[in-house]
């Protein structure tokens, strides 16, 4: 990749002149939470400035790829929110353990019906004529009750 070696405050100045002019052409369409973090980048450009000449080093072949960063970068912090994240993460874990109990809905039933279904079998082969299960009838027996039409 090709570098160029600039002055930290040249690349200092570089990247905020990119961040002001990003937030003069741009800020009817800037939301308040990208323009404080423009707000911050300039308040901390001396701290920022290694930082700044490292992006200016690496990124000043192709200053779109830079301005991109930079736009990608205001983007990222703006939208940052840890607490937000840790409860998005929480919600998919809890997501995923109640399909899995769901998962596990149909097996449960099933073994509960081939329980049901030995069980009649088993009443109706040692002859007793009714089963709890059919509330009080006799197997075939229907007492006037129709099905669906």
């Amino acid at each position: 990749m090709a570098t160029r070696n600039s002055s930290p405050k040249d690349a200092r100045e570089i990247c905020e002149a990119m961040l002001r002019s990003g937030r003069s052409e741009r800020d009817a369409s800037l939301l308040p939470r990208e323009v404080k973090v423009i707000d911050r980048l300039l308040e901390r450009g001396l701290e920022l400035s290694g930082a700044y000449q490292e992006l200016h080093s690496r990124l000043s072949d192709h200053p779109p790829a830079l301005k991109a960063f930079l736009d990608q970068l205001l983007t990222i912090a703006a939208f940052w929110c840890p607490v937000a994240i840790q409860k998005a993460r929480n919600g998919r874990a809890r997501l995923i353990e109640i399909n899995r109990e769901i998962a596990g809905v149909p097996v449960a039933t099933l073994a509960m019906l081939r329980c049901k279904s030995s069980s009649q079998g088993e009443a109706s082969s040692a002859g007793n004529s009714s089963s709890p299960g059919l509330g009080g009838f006799r197997t075939g027996e229907t007492r006037g009750i129709r099905g669906p039409n």
